[in-house]
């Protein structure tokens, strides 16, 4: 992963995190993909979200994405600090998972990875 990539990631992570932390909603995107994982009202029930769901992500939704799983699951476990490369390597084997298990529950799947 280039230090670009790297640093959109921990942007996006951080940014997601934040908006997550105090209730705020990212602009709602025209995006196919995404529109399969909200309901009528825009909410997306993160429990029901499919590997194969964020892996025909692309671009910036799934940074968002993945920026929710991480701000998700470092909050769960009370972490006020993060390593990007950690996160990043995190994220890439998350991905290459769910090409392999596209069935698989995202947020099940995404715990595998941030231990």
């Amino acid at each position: 992963m280039s230090s670009a990539t790297r640093r959109t990631l921990s942007a996006a992570i951080t940014a997601t995190s934040l908006m997550f932390a105090y209730g705020v909603q990212a602009a709602d995107s025209a995006a196919e993909a995404r529109k399969k994982v909200e309901d009528s009202a825009g909410v997306v029930k993160m429990n029901e979200v499919l590997c194969k769901d964020i892996t025909r992500f692309t671009g910036e939704d799934r940074l968002i994405a993945l920026g929710v799983l991480h701000g998700y699951y470092l909050g769960k476990k009370g972490a006020t600090q993060y390593v990007t490369a950690t996160l990043a390597r995190a994220s890439d084997d998350f991905i290459e998972y769910c090409l392999d298990n596209p069935r698989a529950k995202a947020l099940e799947a995404f715990a595998k990875f941030l231990k």
